[in-house]
């Protein structure tokens, strides 16, 4: 079977996100931000209302500016309870709540003021962080298209749109919004961060190299710890093991208590063959944070490729045991897919297959998860329930995605694309020099597989 892309996914999909998110939530949270454009200029923009309706409200705003959340949700309540239609207490209780992680909550008083005709980017932006955190991630990206639209050089929407984006694997539409950040506000840490991030992914690994450097240099709180991780396993994939880990160690040296420093450490060890040095630094990691789904994952990716398959998977369930809450969602189907590549190496082909389809469960599942379902069932002789399904993702697939690499797999697997055009389409549907030799790589694997799986060994 085809191996994970690579041991230890950098920055995966919901840790670069979120840790892009927290900026941005930061800002949106501000007291000087929370109510909205115009709404804090004066009382004369609230004429006619009731006395006390504009004494809860601005009660409750000085209590969220003091740290009084709940109060303050509370104290807008009552101002709504007085006047249900008072647009400015729905969106201040909207950041309080999100704030409060009463996502639910928080949309439906977003909802309310967009009801009531104050249709400004602003609300959006909550709207579309509250998406986030539910990990609705095609609705945040509709949202934040809707902010956009409203006020095109908002970064804030354009930064947070890329968030939904690169969650979805989307990476280079990610970029456009990163760059369109960068170019409103070329000092903006997190915008270069996320487009390292993307970059990344895209396996651009020089930019990426020089775009995490420049937000280390600018030194940004929110994102400095988590830019050294990035660049560490950059840097592995350019080979330079001694400047990544430079890079784990400054990590290390902001916050010795954070385990992220020393998990990446670990991994950089493995890489240079230093099994007992990562043992440590993964065990600091645990000790740590116990309870952290993301450790047991990566220890027991270590685990898998030492061949200790029984201890690897022990980890995984452990990672699997501490993600109870439904924000651990990505997380969850990321051992699962972990889980299916360790059966598939030791050839337990079934618990391979009900690994696999557990990610498929999940909201933008790996295009690569769906592949080895495809040539697991055909392992196991369901050749035609494996080609009906993909047969079935395959128009599902959007038209803007029909000419993608990804997609060409497909064809060829569900036989609609003929080996011959198959492999030439490796080289012309690369979109830079660096997807020629991944996407040839991959053609002969499954072109391969094709041939083995028909039991033409020598094809």
């Amino acid at each position: 079977m085809k191996k994970a892309s690579s041991l230890f996914p950098p920055a995966t999909r919901k840790y670069a996100a979120l840790v892009l998110l927290s900026g941005v939530a930061a800002l949106l949270l501000s007291p000087s931000w929370l109510p909205g454009k115009n709404w804090l200029t004066g009382q004369n923009l609230l004429p006619g209302k009731d006395e006390n309706v504009e004494t809860y409200y601005e009660s409750g705003l000085r209590d969220f500016q003091s740290g009084a959340r709940q109060v303050a949700i509370e104290e807008f309540a009552k101002a709504i309870e007085l006047d249900p239609s008072f647009a400015p207490a729905y969106e201040a209780r909207a950041g309080a709540r999100l704030q409060m992680k009463e996502y639910a909550g928080a949309i439906a008083d977003c909802d309310k003021v967009i009801g009531l005709a104050h249709n400004d980017e602003h609300i959006y932006l909550i709207k579309g962080v509250c998406r986030f955190y539910l990990h609705d991630m095609k609705g945040a990206r509709n949202v934040m298209a809707t902010a956009i639209a409203l006020n095109p050089d908002d970064p804030v929407a354009h930064e947070v749109h890329g968030l939904a984006l690169l969650e979805l694997r989307d990476w280079d539409d990610a970029v456009v919004d990163f760059n369109k950040a960068i170019q409103i506000n070329p000092n903006d840490a997190k915008a270069y961060y996320g487009r390292a991030v993307s970059e990344f992914f895209l396996k651009e690994y020089e930019k990426s190299l020089a775009d995490d450097s420049d937000a280390i240099e600018m030194l940004d709180d929110a994102i400095t710890p988590d830019a050294y991780t990035l660049r560490a396993h950059i840097r592995c994939r350019l080979k330079d093991y001694a400047g990544a880990m430079a890079d784990a160690n400054s990590r290390i040296e902001l916050n010795q208590s954070d385990y992220p420093g020393y998990l990446s450490r670990g991994t950089i060890e493995v890489l240079q063959n230093d099994f007992l040095a990562a043992s440590n630094d993964l065990q600091t990691a645990v000790n740590l944070d116990p309870t952290n789904s993301e450790i047991y994952l990566y220890r027991g990716m270590v685990e898998q490729k030492l061949g200790k398959f029984d201890v690897a998977l022990a980890d995984y369930s452990q990672g699997l045991a501490c993600d109870t809450e439904a924000t651990d969602a990505f997380r969850t189907a990321e051992i699962d897919e972990a889980i299916g590549y360790a059966h598939a190496e030791m050839g337990q082909w079934q618990p391979a297959l009900g690994a696999f389809r557990k990610v498929l469960g999940f909201d933008s599942p790996s295009v690569d998860v769906r592949f080895e379902v495809f040539l697991i069932e055909c392992r196991l002789g369901q050749t035609a329930q494996a080609k009906e399904e993909l047969t079935a993702y395959l128009q599902s697939v959007p038209a803007a995605k029909a000419g993608d690499w990804s997609t060409c797999i497909g064809h060829f697997l569900a036989g609609t694309l003929n080996e011959s055009n198959f492999l030439a389409q490796a080289t012309s549907t690369a979109r830079r020099p660096t997807d020629v030799a991944m996407q040839t790589g991959d053609a002969y694997y499954f072109a391969g597989m094709e041939h083995w799986l028909s039991g033409d060994k020598t094809g």
